[in-house]
């Protein structure tokens, strides 16, 4: 698009520069949440294996534990739970 001289200001002249200038603007502004959204998903689809992957350890230290005739014991000073691990790891992917 030609660019009006200043002396030429007329609205006519400068009302396509604005809507120009606003269709950039929206255009932008999609790039700027289609980008977000996708970061998102990246996100949510990693914590989601993670929790998997923590659930699959929990469970294997709870049938350790069955098996050892121990499933009704407190977890040991310094053992980590699964709200723990679940906690941390969600802590470790928001930042």
């Amino acid at each position: 698009m030609k660019k009006p001289s200043p002396a030429r200001l007329t609205p006519e002249t400068v009302q396509p520069a604005l809507e120009e200038i606003s269709l950039k603007s929206a255009l932008i502004d999609v790039e700027v949440a289609n980008a977000r959204a996708i970061d998102m998903a990246r996100r949510l689809t990693a914590m989601s294996e993670e929790i998997l992957n923590l659930r699959s350890q929990l469970y294997g230290r709870q049938g350790e534990a069955s098996t050892s005739g121990s499933h009704h014991r407190a977890p040991d000073a310094g053992e980590e739970t699964f709200d723990d691990l679940a906690a941390q790891e969600a802590a470790r992917l928001s930042r």
